[in-house]
């Protein structure tokens, strides 16, 4: 995918592509049509506020202090209170691209004109974005009934407080505010909710995390084609007329791949069976499947992200301001779980593949002399095998759903979350287990094609063992298990598949 320079955040939909972009260090920039439409929020919500009316986090307590009227000298200062009892998560800081997503995503909320935020809130976290002042957000802090911790870390460096990372590295708020010519910002009424209840860190990670779905189940399709290879496996399996008989978009898609990755394969002209074990047979139906649910999260995340997801809502153009639950994330996180499962199907049939080309393997070894046997090259996949066996087991565990895992909060006021953040953390632990796994299926087709180099195998499996080959070879010596797969990993990036 290509570095794009600059994003521009219309009142058009944004994409999950446009935040990627923006994280990956992309200039955002917002259109006038968008500014419009954050000063017509704006006005709802002061219109309503001159009105007398109670606005939730503006002139009230939050949470459980929900019914308590602030006084009118107290309303300025009390949003700037607000961020910083709110700023309470702890843990390793959160990767920088997954903070820019984050920031990004809550000035693409703000711009859809549902905050009834100042218009320099989004200023100043667009100058932040633009000026490469990153936050350092403690990674555990949200339950995903908007992500308030996450936000409110973010939130201090836009004050002038707590710690951010710039190109002095991690300094103080101010001096990172100071160092790129930023003032801190004064919040009015209602900035503070505008600013902290969102679901950024869903929205920007799970969009990070999503693009990384796609590409790993890019390379997964890859391999499993490999292994068809190596195993002679019947190609029926991947007919277009099959394909278009069940009626996925998804299985379509990994069939086509395979099928290019196999041309002029001769392995497969003459194979070993008329039906194959199921995780060569239902290969495309299971990867098929997991990248259908993969998009439809995509669509969950790309809608959560152009949502009114305010509360209360002080809708542009309208004359009301509405207490509501839209900060729930509900769809996303149910997407996120739904793909954690998809994936540990995935990974389930990597780990039933390698284990039928491993007897085999296994099986061919005693035919060999036994000064052979200590042989890197003859050896590389086999001795994986227990290794990737383990790793599943970690699939399993983490497909287990997370968003029932909630206790109620807040004096029982907050007693429904969707633990998001958690679901989409826990999908990207899941991808590292797939490529781990998917490495040594790699190694262990290799294996087999290396011992058996006639007939060929086909256009794709030749460059994937290729890459194996030169980067087994590249490690001389008497390389550990860790150095193969490591390496494996490695070759899997250099066919253009980027899976970091």
């Amino acid at each position: 995918m290509a570095i794009r320079d600059t994003v521009l955040i219309s009142t058009d939909p944004v994409s999950v592509d446009d935040l990627v972009a923006i994280a990956d260090g992309a200039v955002a920039e917002i259109s006038d049509g968008a500014w419009r439409r954050m000063q017509a929020s704006r006005a709802t919500l002061v219109s309503a506020l001159d009105r007398g009316e109670a606005v939730y986090g503006a002139n009230t307590g939050v949470g459980h202090a929900r019914d308590m009227l602030i006084p009118p000298e107290r309303m300025h200062a009390m949003q700037q209170d607000l961020v910083r009892m709110h700023a309470g998560a702890f843990g390793p800081a959160m990767p920088r691209d997954v903070v820019r997503a984050v920031m990004a995503a809550r000035v693409v909320g703000l711009t859809r004109g549902g905050a009834g935020a100042s218009p320099a809130l989004a200023r100043m976290l667009l100058a932040m974005l633009n000026k490469q002042v990153t936050p350092v957000v403690p990674r555990t802090g949200s339950v995903g009934a908007a992500d308030l911790a996450a936000h409110a870390a973010i939130g201090q460096v836009a004050l002038g407080e707590g710690y951010a990372e710039c190109g002095a590295g991690v300094v103080s708020g101010a001096r990172a505010l100071r160092d790129a010519g930023l003032r801190p910002l004064t919040l009015g009424p209602k900035d503070a909710i505008a600013l902290i209840s969102a679901n950024g860190v869903t929205v920007g990670h799970g969009s990070l995390v999503i693009r990384r779905a796609v590409r790993v189940l890019e390379l997964a399709d890859l391999v499993a084609a490999t292994s068809m290879d190596a195993w002679a496996a019947n190609p029926s399996v991947l007919d277009p007329l099959v394909q278009s008989a069940k009626g996925s978009p998804g299985q379509e898609a990994v069939a086509h791949r395979m099928r290019k990755h196999l041309s002029d394969s001769a392995r497969i002209s003459s194979p070993r069976s008329l039906q194959d074990p199921l995780s060569f047979r239902v290969t495309p139906q299971v990867h098929g499947a997991c990248l259908d649910v993969v998009h439809s999260t995509t669509a969950a995340v790309a809608a959560e992200l152009n949502a009114m997801a305010d509360n209360p809502l002080a809708a542009a153009g309208s004359d009301r301001v509405l207490s509501n639950g839209n900060f729930q994330p509900m769809l996303v996180a149910l997407g996120f779980e739904s793909v954690r499962i998809a994936l540990a199907h995935v990974t389930q049939l990597s780990d039933r593949r390698l284990g039928h080309l491993w007897d085999g393997a296994v099986a061919a070894l005693g035919t060999k002399p036994p000064d052979q046997l200590s042989s890197p090259g003859l050896t590389s996949g086999l001795l994986l095998r227990y290794a990737a066996a383990a790793r599943y087991t970690d699939a399993r565990r983490l497909a287990n759903p997370v968003t029932l895992d909630l206790p109620a909060l807040d004096l029982g006021q907050e007693d429904h979350a969707t633990n998001a953040p958690a679901a989409v953390a826990a999908t990207e632990d899941l991808l590292d287990v797939l490529l781990d796994v998917l490495a040594v299926e790699a190694l262990t087709a290799h294996e087999v094609l290396a011992g058996d180099t006639q007939p060929p195998p086909g256009t794709g499996t030749a460059q994937m063992t290729d890459a194996l080959t030169d980067a087994i070879g590249l490690l001389g010596g008497a390389p550990t298990s860790q150095d193969i797969h490591a390496a494996a990993r490695a070759a899997l990036v250099t066919l253009g598949v980027d899976t970091e």
